[in-house]
């Protein structure tokens, strides 16, 4: 049985002028018909008496010991923290702005030392795996599509409407939550929060390598933390046919089109 895989790895732009990359195009089709992904059943998170459930957008974030950080759960400022069997060990915060409280989780991740950072809406928090708060700053998040650098940096997919950024949908925020580097993107045409063809899937490897692709295109663009441009991976599928934007109100009975995640 053959199946059909999107990859997904993720990348930056910069304000720097564009350097040569190197451009790879995937055949369309398998290289290796006999070779299968074999998927083995770790945990189910959670179960029906449990008194806080994940919402369907929730991310999930796992540490060293296995236990899994699941949020949002329940309400949008809520985590839930579950054993590596699935059972609910305990949650943490609440909905709110205050101390200890988060408005809209968007994205978990566990970094060195066991540090557990939650992006939400407009701040980036680290707490400690008790749940307690080592460090709090501003951060220009408002979408799932970011990540945090190894450097407490964040990589994020984001509109910024000024004159030097406008059109530019990459950027790595400094630790002020403000835009150090933005790549990504030649046209610097403006871009509203949610123009699909700007919407990017951002990811990191680990270093000083990112990665971004644009959801409605099969092409994934490996960048350095510096904002230059290494190589570009490029695969024509017929079933995957390049879109801007999604056609509106898109009825039910047809076929969505595919997105990179």
């Amino acid at each position: 049985m053959k199946s059909k895989l999107i990859g997904l790895l993720v990348s930056v732009v910069s304000t720097l002028p564009a350097q040569a990359q190197e451009i790879v195009h995937v055949a369309p089709e398998p290289s290796c018909d006999g070779c299968s992904i074999q998927i083995e059943h770790l945990a189910t998170l959670g179960r029906t008496e449990d008194p806080v459930s994940p919402l369907w957008y929730a991310r999930v974030a796992v540490d060293s010991s296995g236990n899994f950080f699941v949020g949002p759960a329940t309400s949008p400022g809520e985590l839930a923290v579950y054993s590596h069997s699935g059972e609910l060990l305990r949650t943490i915060g609440r909905e709110g702005e205050g101390p200890g409280e988060y408005y809209g989780i968007r994205y978990l991740q566990i970094l060195g030392g066991d540090t557990l950072h939650v992006l939400s809406r407009g701040r980036h928090t680290v707490l400690s795996l008790d749940g307690d708060i080592i460090d709090t700053s501003p951060a220009l998040v408002y979408s799932t599509n970011a990540t945090v650098l190894d450097d407490g940096r964040m990589l994020v997919n984001k509109a910024v409407q000024s004159p030097d950024r406008i059109g530019i949908p990459a950027h790595i925020l400094g630790i002020d939550g403000q835009p150090d580097l933005s790549f990504g993107n030649d046209s610097r045409d403006p871009q509203g929060e949610f123009v699909e063809g700007n919407w990017r899937t951002v990811s990191y490897s680990g270093g000083d390598r990112v990665w971004v692709g644009p959801l409605g295109e099969y092409r994934l663009e490996a960048w350095d933390t510096t904002g230059v441009h290494l190589k570009t991976l490029i695969r024509s599928a017929s079933w995957f046919q390049h879109w801007d934007r999604r056609s509106a109100r898109q009825p039910f009975g047809e076929k969505p089109n595919p997105i990179l995640l």
